[in-house]
């Protein structure tokens, strides 16, 4: 009886940790949209109009989505009293620059290469909305980018990969963790 309690609490205690990861991923899209709405009244106040452009939209949901996320992960870590050392936050070492420059350019390979492949078999690739947003406006890159870079990878990185997976490593292997917060995300 003793072995089947064990065995009972450990998958409980799986399960409670798999309804948080859930729980914590879905309370993401929650935020994202609630602050995208917040940004949009406020937008909408300043000029006294309703902003319908497709590049306003998509630049006020990055943004939305970006302190969406970092809200909720740096609520998630004041309500559970974690302190903010749990964050994996170091400066990169030559190494890491390395393994950066050298993963943009297999990326940049990989994509010039599946252009070429698909022009060659005459296959028609799927479109952006960014994509017709920047062909219509380039200027927009701008913004877009630095966004990006500075808030949206941040904010995805901190609550699916440092907040999510870690949570989950108190009951499953790294792998695992890996794999369930790569689908939560």
């Amino acid at each position: 009886m003793g072995p089947f309690s064990i065995s009972f609490r450990s998958n409980n205690s799986k399960l409670k940790d798999i309804r948080l990861a859930i729980f914590l991923g879905l309370s993401g899209l929650v935020f994202i949209y609630l602050f995208s709405l917040i940004l949009f009244l406020i937008l909408a106040a300043l000029t006294g109009e309703i902003i319908h452009t497709n590049t306003s939209v998509m630049l006020l949901g990055s943004l939305g989505l970006g302190l969406g996320l970092f809200t909720l992960s740096f609520l998630y870590l004041y309500l559970t009293k974690t302190p903010l050392t749990f964050i994996d936050l170091h400066f990169p070492t030559k190494s890491d620059i390395f393994y950066v420059f050298s993963g943009l350019g297999v990326l940049f390979l990989a994509i010039f290469s599946a252009a070429i492949i698909f022009s060659y078999i005459g296959a028609e690739t799927a479109t952006h909305s960014i994509e017709s947003v920047a062909t219509s406006n380039p200027k927009t890159l701008l913004y877009f980018i630095p966004i990006s870079l500075l808030l949206i990878g941040p904010s995805e990185e901190l609550l699916y990969r440092n907040i999510i997976q870690k949570l989950l490593y108190n009951s499953f292997s790294p792998k695992i963790s890996i794999i369930i917060s790569s689908i939560i995300f």
